[in-house]
């Protein structure tokens, strides 16, 4: 039986850390890579959906980050 692929979510602050510096390098400033993320609309998570407007921390989709580089 073939097993789905499990979509990973991780914060700004871990993909900047384990897996954008075997994809770009040097790595960009944090907000470049917020503004890259925002602009190729990359989904991104919350863990309170109702702080839509701050708070709380947003957590990408490795997946598509990764497909962006």
């Amino acid at each position: 039986m073939k097993q789905k692929k499990q979509n990973v979510l991780m914060t700004l602050d871990e993909l900047m850390k384990t897996r954008l510096p075997g994809l770009v390098k040097p790595v960009p400033h944090r907000r470049t890579v917020e503004r890259w993320f925002k602009r190729a609309q990359i989904p991104y998570y919350k863990a309170n959906p109702s702080a839509s407007h701050g708070g709380g921390t947003r957590y990408f989709s490795v997946a598509a980050a990764e497909r962006l580089f």
